[in-house]
């Protein structure tokens, strides 16, 4: 929406130059619960947290995409199950578990000594920072939790408000 593509009356309301009027932006926002089991690991090399840093990205990439070969040409989720709670023709929950720890201490943080060191993380991974070990997540698939995301104001940094359906 700070981009301009939202509903019309909304953006105008903060100031925002209306570049397309779709009203259904931001609308219907189900709430995908999420639960992550993180463990850390000393072993640096059995995790895939090793990669994010954008030298060490080419390294995964550069091989698979001349050579099919290397780290990047395996599934990043080592496993995945999805289950049925309810109805058996459509899974309710699923579980993933990821080869890395996902933190999210930098996000909307702004800018720190670690933001300059590792710019990738700022500016590619959105303040997310990739630590070894494992992470095992448990998701809601078909959540029945859902609401509407509007802007809070006209500024990236007080940007959004969260309007639960009831």
């Amino acid at each position: 929406m700070l981009s301009g593509i939202g509903p019309a009356d909304h953006l105008v309301s903060h100031g925002i130059p209306v570049r397309m009027d779709l009203a259904g932006v931001g609308a219907r926002m189900y709430d995908h619960s999420n639960v992550p089991l993180q463990h850390g690991i000393l072993g640096k090399r059995l995790s895939m947290a090793r990669y994010q840093r954008s030298n060490r990205a080419a390294r995964l990439t550069l091989p698979y995409h001349f050579r099919r070969s290397g780290p990047g040409s395996g599934p990043f989720w080592s496993v995945a199950r999805f289950h049925a709670l309810r109805n058996c023709r459509s899974p309710g929950t699923g579980s993933v578990l990821t080869p890395r720890v996902a933190g999210e201490e930098g996000a909307g943080g702004g800018w720190n000594i670690q933001a300059l060191v590792h710019p990738g993380r700022s500016i590619l991974d959105r303040g997310k920072m990739a630590r070894p070990g494992f992470q095992f997540d448990v998701n809601l698939l078909r959540p029945e939790s859902y609401g509407t995301v509007r802007l809070n104001s006209g500024g990236p940094m007080k940007m959004l408000q969260w309007t639960r359906a009831t």
